[in-house]
């Protein structure tokens, strides 16, 4: 039948999603644990490190050091989401890419080490200017089929979920959303 056929589809993205998350290095364990259930609502991180458009270099390391997540949301006034900064987004895209004081950070980032900090240089770069456009999102009642397309689709892990007028509620990690769909 229809739904059968659906479903074996489902079943096989998410063999595709573990096959994937078996061969690359999850970046979900670094601070934010796998949640369980079975909607957004549910599953999705409510603890999202956020900075406004104009937020300098060092105050968009410090959101990210502040949660040790690889990826900070960037809003407006109202919360409603304008783009996103992940880690590697800095080292492609800032000129402080090369910089000791920015890879001493990112690398304690990951490994989740405690050393001195390190100021960065004080440049004119601003979030608006580094981060990615444009965000794809989603809102609580998305289907986990639907979210999981989308990940597969724009190869990306997280997805910020927003409400209708656009304001952000969380962030949705790819091994939480596994959790949600093998729990039906």
């Amino acid at each position: 039948t229809d739904t059968d056929g659906r479903l074996v589809g489902l079943i096989s993205r998410v063999d595709v999603l573990r096959a994937v998350e078996y061969h690359q290095q999850s970046d979900e364990a670094e601070a934010v644990a796998p949640r369980l259930g079975a909607s957004i609502d549910e599953l999705m991180n409510k603890d999202v490190p956020t900075v406004h458009a104009d937020a300098r270099l060092e105050e968009i390391v410090r959101a990210l050091e502040s949660s040790y997540q690889r990826r900070v949301i960037v809003v407006d006034e109202d919360r409603r989401v304008l783009g996103i900064i992940t880690d590697g987004d800095l080292l492609r895209r800032s000129r402080y890419a090369q910089d000791p004081g920015l890879l001493r950070r990112l690398r304690n980032l990951v490994t989740r080490q405690k050393e001195q900090m390190v100021t960065l240089p004080y440049g004119g770069e601003t979030a608006g200017q580094l981060m990615t456009l444009p965000v794809i999102t989603i809102n609580p009642d998305t289907p986990l089929s639907e979210v999981l397309s989308l990940m597969l689709r724009y190869q990306i892990k997280r997805l910020p979920v927003v409400d209708d007028d656009g304001r952000l509620q969380g962030l949705l990690g790819r091994n939480s959303l596994l959790n949600g769909l093998l729990s039906k």
